[in-house]
């Protein structure tokens, strides 16, 4: 029982403390290298701000529901990261920039539809957390798969870019099967839970971690999109 209680306290702490500190991380090298940042960069430093922002309202409304937060934030995130991913990928695949666009003014709509019939406040949104993971999954290997030709001038590790595309198509391949399943894992048993819970809090770190090296690498790096 005591074990218990200590795993269960940990685990408390772990997700809601010790992760959502290190996003501070990037951050905190983001504005260090401030001028270097070009746009698609400060883009991603947007996204930090506004992701710790509502976290941190997810922090303090953790008492009660507020599953209906993370409704709000599937939007605002899907919006932030795809005019990040529109971006970057203008250049190259051209022919996806119409999609891009539509698929940017569609995902809101759906996410809405989703919360009025399908998914409630009191539910978790699965249905589009799942389609939001598989776009930007797709959106990171299109990145890849382009810039691959491009990076012959200089080290892989020099781009930017290529650290923040590994952090965002890590962390998305790994919270998609949680985010599909994610209404049926919560009536598993308290172990399972538990296990999914901290996994993928710390893939959210290792995104930090990645896109922190991404923002240290930006004095060397001479490209930044394809």
């Amino acid at each position: 029982m005591l074990l218990e209680v200590n795993i269960l306290t940990f685990a408390r702490y772990y997700t809601s403390f010790v992760i959502p500190s290190t996003i501070l991380i990037p951050m905190g090298v983001a504005i260090f290298n401030y001028r270097y940042l070009n746009r698609d960069l400060k883009i991603v430093l947007f996204y930090l701000f506004i992701s710790g922002g509502i976290n941190l309202w997810g922090i303090l409304k953790s008492g009660n529901n507020n599953l209906y937060i993370l409704h709000i934030y599937t939007i605002v995130e899907f919006l932030i990261l795809m005019a990040y991913f529109i971006s970057i990928t203008k250049v190259k695949a051209k022919k996806l920039l119409l999609v891009s666009k539509i698929i940017w003014v569609v995902f809101p709509i759906l996410s809405i539809v989703n919360r009025l019939f399908f998914q409630n406040e009191f539910e978790f949104n699965s249905n589009v957390r799942s389609i939001e993971a598989l776009i930007f999954i797709l959106y990171s290997i299109i990145y890849f798969y382009h810039s691959s030709e491009d990076d012959v001038n200089q080290s892989w590790g020099n781009v930017s870019l290529n650290w923040i595309n590994s952090g965002f198509l890590i962390y998305f391949s790994s919270s998609i099967f949680m985010f599909s399943f994610a209404n049926f894992i919560t009536s598993t048993n308290l172990e399972s839970q538990l296990l999914i819970v901290l996994l993928h809090n710390t893939f959210i770190a290792l995104l930090y971690i990645l896109m922190a090296l991404g923002f240290y690498r930006c004095k060397k790096s001479t490209i930044s999109t394809f």
